[in-house]
């Protein structure tokens, strides 16, 4: 079989591309494979590390500069003076699919190579949403988007794996136009709290419920079986120096508990993030304090898995620790990450627990803290019974038959919504 894919597959976060890995490695590698992707140094390799027994190809989806807004200072300032005084109004510019496909200056090398191909697979993440669609990169959103446009026109069957979808405050008319061309596709979702309703919100009403694309982790993802420490809990926080320098001493107190309790204390990045690599190295000095190095630029997936599996504890913001975690039975706590407000998060963390715990009683505080201070409390404090809680829930019937049953419900995703096996 000949699959395309696309998707935020050439980010260095260990779960984006992670996700792309555990697809191919379960959808096997008996196929043909043609990947769209922004970032080709990466991708080059993501092939070398893990794809070598694979017949597989990249390019990367090529882009015109934007055009900027030309207008003169004294018009800009009208502009902005109508504006202010609410007799115009400050609309946001939406480009259409013949923008995109306009901007796209390789379109003649992706048309010829989905000709080719039987099925566009869209990798799963969290990236249909005005996060992508505001923020200063949202070139590798169209990026992403532009295969599906043409696959669509070319008929071409086309299947979202377990994505996350919205919210849309300030993009639902873009996702509405591009939905609207990809309306026959197959939308995976990896939530049933608020994805669904977004989906709805702009038009699609077809999605199919799939756990997370790393909630349930290919046998070749498992494959390292010695860790470096023997007991340790990790750290995993991103996205905000600042938060760290305004708790240090708190963490530091954190990093003393686990020294009287001769635990290990690792803080684990899931990309390179060199500010608060340096900080952290420079204001904690316990012996028992340590940074997981990493080579070649990047965390591999199996060593994530390996730690994470083997952890007492994992305290974490990003969403794919949390995931890791929870699939593995471990004890983890999480800060939920404000992207302009909760519901971003919320829809991914929740989501996965609801899963991961459907038919069982839970309070999400049990898993999910607002602030590190606050999660650091808890742990410090003795009569807090969150780690024992989580592990009765692991422990229980209901939880290891919903690990079955997600399973199933991927694996036959997989094989016979993808692959057509019967």
């Amino acid at each position: 079989m000949k699959i395309a894919i696309c998707g935020p597959l050439a980010d260095r976060n260990l779960g984006d591309y992670g996700m792309f890995i555990n697809n191919l490695y379960e959808m096997g590698n008996n196929n043909d494979y043609f990947v769209f992707s922004y970032n080709s140094s990466f991708v080059n390799q993501l092939k070398c590390d893990y794809l070598n027994d694979f017949n597989i190809s990249f390019t990367d989806v090529v882009l015109k500069k934007k055009e900027t807004d030309r207008k003169s200072l004294y018009e800009s300032i009208k502009k902005a003076r109508r504006i202010l005084l609410g007799i115009e109004c400050k609309n946001k510019y939406i480009p259409t699919p013949f923008e995109l496909i306009n901007r796209c200056i390789n379109i003649n090398d992706i048309e010829s190579e989905l000709d080719k191909c039987d099925v566009l697979i869209v990798s799963g993440g969290g990236y249909f949403n005005d996060l992508w669609f505001e923020w200063e990169r949202n070139d590798d959103l169209f990026k992403i988007i532009i295969p599906i446009l043409i696959a669509a026109k070319k008929n071409k069957k086309i299947i979202f794996t377990a994505n996350g979808y919205g919210p849309f405050d300030n993009s639902n008319h873009f996702y509405e136009i591009i939905f609207k061309e990809a309306q026959h596709a197959i939308y995976g979702c990896r939530d049933n709290k608020l994805s669904e309703m977004y989906l709805s919100s702009v038009g699609v009403n077809n999605a199919i419920q799939l756990p997370d694309d790393l909630y349930i982790i290919n046998e070749r993802l498992n494959k390292y079986n010695e860790v470096k420490f023997s007991n340790y809990i990790i750290f995993e926080q991103y996205g905000n120096v600042e938060n760290l320098k305004n708790n240090i001493e708190k963490i530091k107190e954190l990093v003393i508990f686990y020294k009287m309790k001769n635990t290990d204390f690792v803080f684990l990045t899931f990309d390179q993030d060199y500010s608060t690599i340096e900080y952290l190295n420079e204001n904690i000095k316990e012996d028992n304090f340590h940074i997981y190095e990493f080579e070649n630029g990047y965390l591999k997936i199996e060593e994530a898995i390996l730690l994470i599996k083997n952890a007492k504890l994992v305290i974490c913001n990003r969403y794919h620790a949390l995931v890791l975690a929870v699939t593995n039975k471990v004890p983890v706590l999480n800060i939920m990450k404000p992207v302009y407000d909760l519901r971003y998060y919320y829809n991914k963390n929740i989501g996965l627990l609801d899963k991961a715990f459907d038919g069982l009683y839970y309070n999400a505080n049990t898993f999910i803290k607002g602030d590190i201070e606050m999660l650091i409390d808890s742990i410090l404090d003795e009569k807090n019974t969150d780690i024992n809680v989580q592990k009765e829930l692991y422990d229980s019937k209901i939880f290891a038959e919903n690990k079955i049953k997600l399973t199933g419900q991927r694996l036959d995703f997989m094989r016979k919504t993808i692959l057509g096996d019967k």
